[in-house]
């Protein structure tokens, strides 16, 4: 991106965007895995709220905690595990679990897509191959060739093939030093980054775009990271009328 670009985009950041808050949002404090992978899947392509309906039925439903108090992870014993996610699927099947648990219907795509209640099934399981079962395990498929072959798996289930969801999967639960530089590049932040530079952009630009923005602002906000940015573009997205 040209450096006049980068200024401009940084700009209109300053501007708009509570740059000075490093919080993040609460889901990026899940108390368990199983709740990343369910919002991971259910949302791509559509209005939060509908996902955080979901996320509360699953957690009703099963007793569960929604939240954790503080950045780092939970222990083990207080987390749901990933095969507790697929035994609970197992002993009730997928058309309970779109029926009766999460009420919702949604597809992972409008053509050749399956329930997005499969779509989180599969992740688990595919989760489950490579030995992740707790945040504690996630480290096992950031880096290297163990990180290549899961993301190729994962984009086998029909409607993961962008890795949107993936990436937002590893946004909720991977360390931070593996997880600070990653965006999800949905509509939000594609308005967002068009109304700021005034014209069109590809969605996998927008991640080098992101990160090229905070760099230049990290001489006023030091600790920003794209994953913070990520996280103020959509509140302020959210409160903007279409």
């Amino acid at each position: 991106m040209e450096e006049r670009e980068i200024i401009r985009l940084a700009k209109y950041c300053d501007e708009n965007l509570s740059l000075s808050m490093m919080e993040v949002r609460p889901e990026y404090r899940y108390q368990s895995l199983s709740l990343c992978v369910i919002d991971a899947v259910f949302s791509i392509g559509v209005n939060y709220k509908g996902v955080q309906n979901v996320i509360k039925r699953y957690c009703e439903y099963f007793h569960l905690k929604e939240n954790r108090e503080f950045e780092e992870y939970p222990p083990i014993e207080e987390q749901q595990s990933i095969e507790t996610l697929i035994a609970n699927y197992d002993n009730n099947g997928i058309e309970y679990f779109t029926d009766q648990i999460y009420r919702n219907h949604q597809r992972t795509s409008t053509t050749n897509g399956i329930l997005k209640s499969e779509a989180v099934y599969r992740f688990a399981i595919t989760l489950e191959k490579f030995k992740v079962n707790y945040f504690q395990d996630i480290i096992k498929i950031c880096y290297g060739e163990r990180n290549k072959q899961f993301i190729e798996k994962i984009s086998l289930i029909p409607g993961q093939k962008s890795g949107k969801s993936l990436n937002y999967f590893f946004m909720l639960s991977a360390p931070w030093e593996y997880s600070k530089n990653l965006i999800k590049p949905d509509r939000m932040v594609i308005r967002f980054l068009e109304n700021g530079l005034k014209r069109k952009v590809d969605p996998i630009e927008s991640s080098q775009i992101i990160t090229e923005t905070c760099e230049y602002l990290r001489n006023k906000y030091p600790e920003l990271t794209p994953l913070i940015m990520d996280n103020r573009i959509w509140e302020f997205q959210r409160n903007q009328k279409d």
